[in-house]
């Protein structure tokens, strides 16, 4: 077997495997395909688990923000809790998804990064007279999505974004962008569950 598809496999049975207790797994570059993926999984633990929060685990460098958009409206038109954590990093429009869960139920492992990005980057290409338009309804969508998720003032969020702000673990605690870190000592103690999925342990609003 080539080793794409050795990668490919090794890939799929990880999503699998966070998917068989209740996690989808956001762990590439956001497109249009790790898009698609994320709703469908989405759309299976909802039919499978009714009633039972939907739980998102993010590890992602970010991508394409409109593609998180799809992902943060089928969080929002959920009628079940939300609950997210950052296991790594959360990236641009992966960050945005990961301040998007449930209040009281938005999480990082002690050692997470979180990059709030603007919708445009340099990397992208100067943007033509057309695309500017849209970029600018686009970043203020996201203004009001920061601002709404985290308590803070438009101002602020703008900072952030035209910064490139990157917040720790207990940075982004205090930004309101998660509620709680996990302690890295919750690792010993004989549990269960790894240090990762403590990320979901049930906690209060």
């Amino acid at each position: 077997m080539a080793r794409g598809k050795e990668m490919a496999c090794l890939d799929e049975k990880t999503r699998n495997f966070y998917l068989s207790r209740g996690i989808v797994l956001l762990g590439d570059i956001l497109g249009k395909a790790e898009a698609i993926e994320v709703l469908a999984r989405i759309e299976y633990l909802s039919q499978r688990r009714p009633g039972r929060e939907v739980r998102l685990l993010i590890n992602s460098p970010g991508g394409v923000a409109k593609y998180s958009l799809a992902i943060y409206d089928e969080l929002r038109n959920l009628s079940v809790p939300v609950a997210t954590g950052c296991a790594g990093m959360a990236d641009g429009a992966a960050a945005v998804l990961l301040a998007a869960g449930t209040k009281g139920r938005r999480g990082a492992l002690a050692h997470a990064v979180i990059h709030v990005t603007d919708v445009w980057s340099a990397s992208d290409g100067q943007p033509t007279p057309e695309q500017f338009e849209g970029i600018e309804k686009l970043r203020e969508r996201f203004v009001e999505i920061w601002a709404g998720c985290t308590g803070r003032t438009g101002e602020v969020v703008r900072h952030w974004m035209s910064s490139q702000k990157r917040f720790s673990a207990d940075d982004a605690l205090q930004a309101g962008i998660i509620d709680f870190v996990v302690p890295e000592e919750e690792r010993d103690g004989g549990q269960e569950d790894g240090y990762v999925l403590r990320l979901f342990r049930a906690r209060e609003d």
